[in-house]
């Protein structure tokens, strides 16, 4: 038979399993001694009257930490996309010395004023890092890899008929 507890704040019986009751470590039988549900209202409230100031604060640290959650944003996006590292990045970078593998200029792209940085190109198909380049040359040789015979003769044909 299962043992039960009732909850001291809704005085319900229930089963004293991890169904009914949070795990806690502190708790008499490794269980929370209020239940889930008395937990969960109890937690609404508590978030409901620190919602302000919580969000304040969430504001104030993003502000004052916006560059390193930038960086590490960009960290994890090389690391995903492309396996990675922002090390392996800036090494790629000083070695082409900061300008497009195609283009020899550098990024001219900024967003909120501040200059992008250099797309990394890599084979869609084995995943191989190529180079970084230029937003125009990135957007330029993606066209040119989809590009088809049939692409340029129905181009052709259109300018043509616009003469």
């Amino acid at each position: 038979m299962k043992r039960q507890k009732a909850c001291p704040k809704c005085n319900i019986i229930y089963h004293l399993t991890a169904e009914f009751f949070y795990p806690d470590k502190k708790g008499k039988n490794g269980l929370s001694s209020e239940c889930k549900g008395c937990r969960r209202i109890a937690a609404k409230k508590y978030r409901e009257k620190t919602k302000k100031g919580s969000k304040e604060r969430h504001k104030k640290w993003y502000k004052e930490n916006r560059d390193h959650i930038l960086e590490q944003s960009r960290d994890r996006n090389l690391r995903v996309n492309f396996g990675m590292t922002l090390d392996d990045y800036d090494q790629m970078f000083e070695k082409q010395d900061g300008v497009c593998a195609i283009c020899n200029c550098p990024e001219t792209m900024t967003y909120k004023g501040v200059a992008t940085h250099l797309s990394v190109d890599h084979n869609h198909i084995t995943g191989e890092i190529r180079g970084l380049l230029c937003r125009d040359c990135n957007l330029e040789l993606g066209h040119y890899e989809t590009w088809t015979v049939k692409h340029e003769l129905k181009i052709k044909i259109y300018l043509a008929d616009g003469q």
